[in-house]
């Protein structure tokens, strides 16, 4: 195949980081679609029951290489699994390259070794591409913009937090939010076992969540139903979001280390959270999981 035939290459030096999201991305859906631009990569799925909208985006001038040889997008649909796969043997020192060539059937993916003399032959693999429609998914407007999230936090304790949240298998995380911040806890037998808040979600802190802890067997008009719970001033509408979700955001610990992701939440609105890096962005809409 001669250069000329080249359709799309995309290099990257951060192999692990690339590696990362991918595995992300498999957790939600079995296949995915991946639409190829002149300056843009970019990638829109919800998964199966319509819970969770992923848009993943790749600015191609913050990569080493791109090229880009047609006049409108492209679009390539690849089985996550498989994709996954070939990733999985990516180390710290390496990168990956991705070639589509025209009239050819599949995308080629080569692990590479910045900085090394490398052999276009060598550490080859291809993925079969599957025919997809061009379908480019968008999240609902928010009233704030990004630059105003409810609070932020540091990706690595965040994912920490999402690990810790998941250790006694739960099946649903249940998720409160003010404006200025979030509490994910983990409930058995009407007591919650495990809390985490991110930035500033009470303003009387672990003293109300004890509080409600001691007081959780109070009952009106001798209704055993009816549980007392305390509220937050201003808190917005409660979430619960599956445990298996909640750990599988663990994965992005990699790829978006040393950054802080935003959370935002609104009335009648999903969880939104947004990750940076470097060269992409992650953006994550998540509806409440039992209510689908």
């Amino acid at each position: 195949m001669e250069l000329e035939n080249i359709l799309m290459r995309a290099s990257f030096d951060a192999g692990p980081s690339l590696k990362g999201i991918i595995d992300y991305l498999r957790t939600c859906n079995i296949k995915g679609s991946f639409i190829f631009h002149h300056n843009l990569i970019s990638y829109s799925m919800t998964d199966t029951t319509g819970s969770i909208l992923n848009i993943f985006e790749i600015n191609t001038n913050c990569i080493p290489k791109y090229e880009f040889n047609h006049d409108s997008p492209v679009v390539v649909g690849l089985d996550l699994g498989k994709l996954k796969k070939i990733l999985s043997i990516i180390t710290s020192k390496n990168g990956v390259r991705f070639t589509l060539f025209k009239n050819y059937p599949n995308l080629i993916i080569q692990i590479t070794t910045p900085g090394s003399k490398e052999l276009y032959d060598s550490n080859i693999n291809t993925i079969e591409i599957i025919p997809t429609e061009l379908e480019k998914m968008e999240g609902p407007e928010y009233s704030k913009p990004e630059s105003e999230p409810n609070c932020y936090m540091n990706v690595t304790e965040f994912c920490k937090y999402c690990n810790e949240l998941t250790k006694n298998q739960s099946e649903y995380i249940n998720v409160r939010s003010t404006p200025t911040g979030f509490s994910f806890e983990v409930r058995s037998a009407k007591t919650v076992v495990i809390n985490r808040e991110i930035g500033a979600f009470s303003e009387k802190g672990n003293f109300m969540l004890k509080l409600s802890e001691k007081l959780k067997n109070m009952t009106l008009d001798d209704d055993e139903n009816n549980d007392f719970v305390f509220k937050e001033k201003n808190e917005m509408e409660r979430i619960n979001i599956k445990g298996s979700f909640i750990k599988s955001l663990s994965k992005l610990n990699i790829p978006f280390k040393s950054t802080s992701v935003k959370l935002y939440k609104e009335d009648d609105l999903p969880l939104k959270l947004i990750f940076r890096n470097q060269y992409s962005s992650l953006t994550i809409f998540v509806r409440d999981m039992q209510k689908n």
